[in-house]
């Protein structure tokens, strides 16, 4: 049985913490998937505007516009 999904799946990876975006972006790539990242709410909502995202995975606790805040958007 395969992990990669059928069809490509597209996923924004959003934290302030480089060496956890990269980690987890790393890890969704080798399972398949596009992945973009931001390292912040603001950035990531000018993804968000910009494309096709399937999934977003958010870091609560960041500076600026926090994760909880982001949610509210």
């Amino acid at each position: 049985m395969s992990t990669r999904p059928a069809m490509t799946t597209s996923v924004l990876v959003v934290d302030d913490d480089e060496s956890a975006r990269n980690f987890c972006s790393d890890v969704l790539r080798d399972m398949g998937l596009e992945v973009q990242s931001a390292a912040s709410g603001r950035e990531a909502l000018n993804i968000l505007e910009n494309g096709r995202t399937d999934i977003v995975l958010l870091d609560l606790v960041m500076p600026g516009l926090s994760g909880l805040e982001f949610l509210k958007i």
